[in-house]
């Protein structure tokens, strides 16, 4: 496989053209946009980086390129296959006549099959002379460790050319667990190995303007929200939430991952390494974390999990669903016809931060949504009863969310119909699998990844620190913002957020350019369509037309397709009777999008509201406020802080850094002007 040639951008901001540090590229973010402001007597510089939400593991490949490079590998011993179980088999081929053989099975059996993955396959090659037998075997289709193959057999495995690389992706897909010790120390390794190529990691780069830089410098993280910045609120007069009614029961068993990566997100993602290194080099205070969706949670990082644990004065009372299965001895229900299952029920244990509920936070039980649209569609949870029976109408999901996000708790509650009627309409999952209402009781197997909270919170819930009257976290940093003068940011950041949540909800198709929207509804709504078409880069499927795989001289017509309004999805929802049925995938994946609109654009207001705290908090300047968040969020933010005043004004190349997008097999580098190596030289502002 070749390498794209490069196409980077290099300015120079200010001074002298010269070699960036010791001649060292820097790999992390795709690009930097420099923005350059005043507020009273403050100078202000935000540098606002967009990242691609990459693994650590992959940004430290060589050279930048944080694709995978794969080929047959030698094996150092020839396991011992059972020729007769092989996949396929071929006479008469040279061992690389063998090795371009088996590629193109495997790739043909990709095309065909999206389950099928040629990561792990092996090709054992016994030579008869130059010629010999071929033999290709897929570990996850047939069964082959048996028997002896003769002395003169090679075999070779098809993976990442990367070793480290490699192992790391094998033990995430076992579910063999490498400690955040063990991960951190094999990227300070790999990211010794990048400098003797002359590239830098952006978390190294930042840390060194850090610890050198005469001016503060603030740091804002798509990241979550730490422990520290919340406590525990109880409702002492509000009872547990009762059992859920059959339509949540009867909701079919969450259905196996299409994904060989088990663990998305958490320890193993970059920004999550970054926000690591970060709190070991800037106090507290000066590292702002802006994702509050899995609150309480703390994604797949143990250590914040613990953090938000130790917040809880006594331990959660147990759920009445657990109470009602262990009165009825209820076993694990099996994924075929709901019977009793051993199998299941060991899966279902799980490892040991599985069996501890998570601190419940609003912010969490809307934010499963995400996780399900984007990641996780095979575990199964619904909406759509609550929105049916708690809130009712679009104009009541508006305010909900901007009271939950801008108001307090109380106040946020008083906008749904929340009765003894509705309360048992306010979970997400069951832990029961009940498949018809009269029928047998069965425990569900445990989701994995886990939906942290699954119903909503009104007993118990986490509040922003400090607050007067229970507020969410948002809506505390809100309050906060006001208090430093600051009015003016919480009404633009506000309006901004009702304006873009506007957007999405009138068009999810398209107002969505990434097509994450769209892709979902195809999964869920058009699955013989989703099957037969390439879906890795889902802002392809926003075209009016896309090949099938299938039929290549075929086209589907994606444009007659079209996502509901959210005046068109409720009219559906509002037809639905949780009473007579389950609801239909169509149903919550329309919930799911609703849901995930508001939940999405909060974290936009997030990364605005603690930059402009960052900025009301500096007394005098100059300062510089780095933003590291996704591509779509950072685009926001840009637009955010030029309607605040802040441009680009005096920088050439509009003080862009790098690209929004690149090829595959394109080194991820940007080249460092000196201004971004001494930010003294973004000084004066203009």
């Amino acid at each position: 496989m070749g390498v794209c040639p490069s196409r980077r951008r290099y300015i120079q901001m200010a001074g002298d053209e010269s070699e960036c540090g010791e001649g060292l590229t820097l790999c992390g973010p795709s690009q930097i946009q420099v923005l350059r402001g005043k507020h009273r007597d403050c100078e202000v510089v935000l540098l606002l980086c967009s990242e691609s939400h990459e693994d650590a593991i992959d940004l430290t490949r060589k050279n930048g390129v944080v694709d995978r490079y794969e080929d047959w590998i030698a094996l150092a011993k020839v396991p011992n296959f059972n020729s007769k179980s092989a996949w396929k088999s071929k006479k008469g081929l040279s061992e690389d006549q063998a090795k371009k053989w088996a590629s193109r099975q495997l790739e043909e059996a990709e095309d065909d099959d999206d389950e099928m993955s040629k990561d792990g396959a092996v090709l054992v090659f016994i030579a008869d002379g130059h010629k010999g037998k071929s033999y290709l075997f897929v570990p996850d289709l047939v069964d082959c460790q048996e028997g002896v193959l003769p002395e003169n057999a090679v075999a070779f495995e098809w993976g990442d050319l990367d070793d480290e690389a490699r192992e790391f992706s094998r033990r995430r897909k076992m579910r063999q667990e490498m400690t955040v010790e063990e991960l951190d120390a094999l990227l300070a390794k790999r990211k010794e190995d990048r400098r003797k190529e002359g590239v830098e990691l952006f978390d190294d780069w930042l840390i060194h303007q850090i610890q050198s830089s005469d001016m503060p410098v603030e740091v804002v993280l798509e990241s979550p929200v730490p422990a520290e910045e919340v406590e525990i609120h109880t409702e002492k007069d509000m009872a547990l939430p009762p059992s859920a009614p059959s339509c949540l029961r009867g909701i079919e068993l969450d259905s196996d991952t299409d994904s060989d990566d088990e663990n998305d997100g958490g320890s193993d993602a970059y920004i999550d390494y970054l926000r690591r290194r970060l709190s070991s080099a800037l106090p507290p205070e000066r590292l702002h974390c802006a994702d509050p969706r899995e609150l309480g949670e703390g994604s797949e990082e143990l250590s914040l999990r613990d953090a938000f644990q130790r917040l809880l004065t006594q331990p959660r009372p147990k759920d009445l669903e657990e109470v009602e299965l262990d009165a009825l001895g209820a076993s694990y229900a099996d994924d075929s016809d709901g019977t009793e299952s051993h199998e299941s029920e060991k899966n279902a244990a799980g490892g040991k931060d599985d069996t501890v509920p998570a601190v419940p936070s609003f912010e969490a039980f809307f934010g499963a949504a995400s996780d399900v649209l984007y990641y996780h569609p095979e575990v199964k949870m619904d909406y759509v009863p609550f929105l049916r029976k708690c809130v009712g109408s679009p104009e009541a999901l508006q305010k909900f969310f901007e009271r939950l996000f801008f108001s307090t708790v109380t106040e946020t509650l008083s906008e749904l119909t929340l009765t003894e009627e509705t309360r048992p309409f306010t979970r997400i999952r069951s832990l029961i699998y009940q498949k018809e209402k009269d029928g047998p009781v069965y425990r569900r197997p445990k989701e994995r990844p886990r939906i942290p909270v699954k119903v909503l919170p009104m007993d118990c819930f986490l509040v922003a620190s400090q607050s007067e009257s229970p507020r969410t976290w948002v809506s505390g940093l809100a309050q906060r913002v006001k208090e430093l003068g600051g009015e003016h940011f919480v009404t633009c950041a506000q309006m901004a957020y009702q304006i873009q949540v506007k957007q999405l909800l009138a068009d999810p198709k398209h107002a969505d350019e990434d097509g994450d929207y769209f892709e979902a509804w195809l999964r869920e709504c058009h699955p013989r369509i989703y099957e037969d078409i390439d879906v890795s880069d889902p802002a392809e499927l926003l075209k009016n037309t896309v090949p099938s795989e299938s039929t290549p001289k075929r086209k589907h017509k994606l444009g007659e397709i079209r996502i509901p309004n959210v005046q068109e999805a409720f009219e559906e929802l509002m037809q639905f009777d949780p009473e007579e049925r389950r609801s239909s995938r169509r149903e919550r994946v329309m919930a799911n999008i609703l849901v995930d609109v508001y939940m999405l654009c909060i974290v936009d207001v997030a990364l605005a509201l603690l930059t402009a705290e960052a900025i009301l908090r500096t007394q005098k300047g100059p300062a510089v406020i780095v933003v590291y968040a996704g591509a779509d969020h950072i685009r926001k933010q840009v637009k955010f802080w030029e309607s605040q005043g802040f441009s680009s004004k005096q920088l050439p190349e509009d003080g862009i850094v790098g690209q929004e997008d690149y090829e595959e097999f394109e080194p991820h580098l940007l080249e460092m002007p000196e201004a971004l190596r001494n930010f003294s030289q973004l000084f004066p502002v203009p």
